[in-house]
């Protein structure tokens, strides 16, 4: 491509000579004077592949016109300034970005982009991504950006992240205090001091807020509770890492080709390597206090969200006897069962954590359970020759936590124990994980059952054995030696 020729322009001017100012052409007595720019001037047409070319012709669209561009007063800046231009306009020809100038982008723009290629773009494993990971992965991206206070693409610092990271930590184990006093005779005065909605009050109360309906509330002691209540709620070490991916994610998406930057902001943003807080501890229960769980259950004569004590029951069976989660049994449709030859339990790649089927055998008392509970109570209730349906529907895997936590102290089995730690819906899992050790299978085995992708993850977090579990495996190591000569506590002499 040949460089344009820099020039000065000329421009007339016409002068009144009694008063020295410049005045309209054609009046009288007025003088013309040639005045040359300061400034260098060059004139550019748009550059094109040869494509857009073929396409411009083919659509009998006109060259486009040449556009004046003024540049400086110094021809060295000026020449210089004229390259870079058209080595900009060649590499946008080309379908290179300008990343320089895109750095200044508003990054809520970008973060609408994102959210919009989440949604229409498929996964690399295939399917489509769930309408909940697409708001929580948002909501953090959006939270940690307006956090660290960056507006536009070139604001983007690491080291900013990582320290709002560390500060939100570090607030979960701070209570904030909440400066509310005196007395309040109903909820709607304990809404109004705490500027919440009455409904909120309620929700506060079923999770153990100091809150009496109808009598006179103590505000400095409800305070008191919402202040250890909220910081309870602030991200963890878990969380923080989500909020890394997220980030890492965003970022990443940015740098392919013909997106906004060359490299991802985030990559040195690291995730942590404690992994050992977690903000549920979770138990196992004993084999007597499983069994006292499922009888209490199928003795029930209530109804949670549509599932009766027999449904229950045989739910938290099939969870703690193959470790599946809420929502994959949830899922599971009249022809996931397969009892021919190997009993098992299909799960679709689009319900699992992993996105990948899973196949899970099935023991045979369980299998015997399943099977007459389709032929008996769900088969029959169908019209002949309809499609496969969901087997256990409804809402009831949104709140298993609450399911199971009644039945439990029906059975009189505490929800959480004198350690802190819980048995809730997910709790079935780690039930079935912990029996899998007790039973002496391997943990190469444990790990493939449970679907993990780290033995670690099957050893130290699904896995609580207890003294009981782990006295009977010291018997099993050699007699201890004596000495020769000495007594041993049979009498006789070694």
């Amino acid at each position: 491509m040949a460089i344009p020729k820099l020039r000065k322009i000329t421009q007339k001017r016409y002068i009144d000579p009694n008063t020295g100012k410049r005045v309209r052409k054609g009046t009288p007595n007025a003088t013309m004077e040639i005045q040359e720019s300061d400034c260098w001037y060059v004139d550019l047409r748009p550059s094109e592949t040869s494509a857009q070319r073929i396409a411009r012709r083919a659509a009998g669209i006109q060259t486009p016109k040449r556009k004046r561009i003024k540049l400086c007063s110094d021809k060295r800046a000026a020449q210089k300034m004229l390259l870079e231009m058209i080595e900009s306009e060649e590499k946008q020809a080309a379908g290179f970005r300008d990343y320089h100038s895109l750095a200044h982008q508003d990054l809520g723009q970008l973060i609408d982009d994102f959210e919009n290629h989440l949604r229409t773009t498929p996964k690399k494993k295939g399917g489509k991504r769930t309408e909940d990971y697409i708001i929580t992965t948002i909501a953090r991206i959006q939270k940690a950006i307006a956090g660290c206070g960056f507006l536009r693409l070139s604001d983007i610092d690491c080291e900013k992240v990582s320290c709002w990271l560390d500060n939100e930590r570090e607030e979960r184990k701070k209570p904030k205090p909440i400066k509310v006093k005196g007395k309040a005779k109903n909820y709607r005065e304990i809404a109004e001091a705490f500027n919440v909605n009455e409904k909120t009050i309620t929700y506060w109360r079923k999770k153990g807020a100091p809150v009496i309906a109808k009598s006179v509330n103590d505000l400095s002691a409800l305070a008191k509770w919402y202040a250890e209540f909220s910081a309870r709620r602030e991200i963890g070490s878990t969380t923080s890492d989500h909020y890394t991916t997220a980030l890492k994610n965003f970022g990443n998406w940015m740098v392919k080709p013909g997106r906004r930057t060359a490299s991802n902001p985030f990559k040195d943003l690291d995730k942590l390597n404690d992994k050992t807080e977690l903000r549920k501890q979770r138990r196992a229960l004993s084999p007597l206090e499983f069994s006292r769980l499922i009888e209490a259950a199928t003795l029930s004569d209530w109804v949670f969200r549509g599932l009766s004590g027999d449904d229950r029951a045989l739910i938290y069976t099939l969870a703690a006897y193959t470790g599946l989660r809420a929502g994959e049994i949830a899922s599971l449709k009249t022809n996931s069962f397969g009892f021919e030859n190997s009993p098992t339990v299909t799960v679709k790649s689009q319900d699992t954590k992993n996105s990948k089927q899973a196949i899970l055998p099935l023991r045979n008392d369980l299998a015997r359970q399943l099977n007459f509970y389709l032929n008996n109570q769900i088969r029959p209730t169908l019209p002949i020759g309809t499609a496969p349906s969901v087997v256990w529907q409804g809402t009831w895997y949104k709140k298993g936590a609450t399911m199971i936590k009644r039945d439990l102290k029906a059975a009189g089995i505490p929800y959480a124990d004198d350690q802190g730690k819980e048995y809730d819906f997910h709790a079935l899992r780690h039930q079935f994980i912990t029996e899998l050790s007790r039973a002496g299978v391997s943990l190469k085995s444990a790990q493939e059952l449970a679907r993990h992708s780290k033995p670690e993850l099957t050893a130290n977090v699904y896995t609580h054995l207890t003294i009981r579990d782990t006295a009977g495996d010291v018997e099993r190591m050699p007699a201890i030696p004596t000495k020769l000569g000495a007594q041993n506590p049979t009498g006789h002499v070694a």
